[in-house]
């Protein structure tokens, strides 16, 4: 039952993602994606992103790939807790949210960023922390970390 109602979230996250896609290229978005509400979330292109975490006084930013990806490279002031295992963050009890929530003040804008932004984790894991954090106050890396190396290199710490 766990693994339908994960599945048919992501069918309903990956639907809502291809119509807000389509619907906002009117809305005045940079060419790397706009901010968007879905899931409940801020979806960021890369340079708002960047922005928004380089005026944020002090950005709570979580990188949420593996161990070992966060170790070939990640964002500037990034700290990991990898989401790579569902059950770690499909209920708001879970070792991710866990981790997330005694690290994090939910009082302030929360950073997130997976591989590319599209797998399951990339569009469910967000709206689970938005549940907490709120949707004004979650914003995820559309792309993913992959977007970030390729249009900020000079900017990843290894």
């Amino acid at each position: 039952m766990k693994r339908f109602k994960l599945f048919l979230t992501a069918v309903i996250a990956v639907s809502l993602a291809a119509f807000c896609s389509s619907c906002s290229k009117d809305s005045g978005s940079d060419s790397n994606g706009s901010k968007q509400e879905l899931e409940g979330y801020i979806k960021a292109g890369v340079n708002e992103f960047h922005t928004a975490i380089n005026n944020d006084s002090d950005p709570q930013i979580v990188d949420y790939r593996s161990a070992e990806d966060f170790a070939k490279g990640h964002i500037k002031g990034a700290v990991n807790i990898d989401g790579t295992n569902p059950a770690d963050w499909s209920t708001d009890n879970g070792v991710f949210m866990q981790k997330l929530t005694s690290q994090f003040s939910t009082s302030k804008k929360i950073f997130l960023y997976g591989k590319s932004g599209w797998s399951q984790t990339g569009l469910a894991l967000p709206g689970r922390v938005a549940r907490i954090w709120g949707s004004k106050n979650t914003v995820n890396l559309e792309g993913g970390y992959s977007s970030w190396e390729k249009n900020f290199p000079n900017e990843v710490e290894k």
